[in-house]
């Protein structure tokens, strides 16, 4: 939504800095907000950004971090789904796999673990091992897990529903 009158370029810089000093923000969602808020021109918004990054208000290895840990954590997305999603926003490569390195691969895998369980339980008793298996992997794939990962999960999750039919 814009309001009635264009704000200056010191206002401009001033909303920049405090949307970015209460989030981790990264060049593109601060361009957006820029834009989409305010109408801000091209040129100035280059400017606002550079200032941001001179500052300290935008640190793309630490959005990176952040977006990496969050994503991972409560979204439960895997290593794919996250580089993805920097990637789509235009974090350079170096930071992306700065902050992949960060992810735990065992939470990563007890997340999966848990994930494929929940999922093995609401799906149909009479489904073949091997829909299952497919459903599932489609479900590790959808969330970003590596295919490495996904499979000797889904191996897993499959082996203890047969081990818990069996009792």
């Amino acid at each position: 939504m814009r309001t009635a009158e264009q704000p200056t370029y010191e206002q401009l810089q001033t909303r920049a800095e405090a949307y970015c000093a209460k989030r981790e923000a990264c060049r593109l969602t601060v361009r957006r907000y820029l834009v989409e808020k305010y109408g801000a021109p091209n040129a100035a918004v280059e400017e606002i950004l550079a200032h941001l990054v001179r500052e300290g208000f935008i640190d793309e290895r630490r959005y990176a971090k952040a977006y990496a840990n969050d994503k991972a954590r409560f979204n439960g997305w895997g290593t794919l789904k996250i580089q993805a999603g920097l990637a789509e926003q235009g974090i350079p490569n170096g930071a992306i796999a700065e902050a992949l390195d960060g992810i735990n691969v065992e939470e990563q895998r007890a997340l999966l673990s848990k994930l494929l369980e929940s999922k093995l339980r609401a799906l149909p008793s009479g489904d073949g091992e091997g829909v299952l298996r497919n459903k599932l992997l489609r479900l590790a794939a959808s969330r970003g897990f590596p295919y490495e990962l996904a499979s000797c999960a889904v191996e897993e999750a499959l082996a203890k529903k047969r081990l818990h039919e069996e009792k």
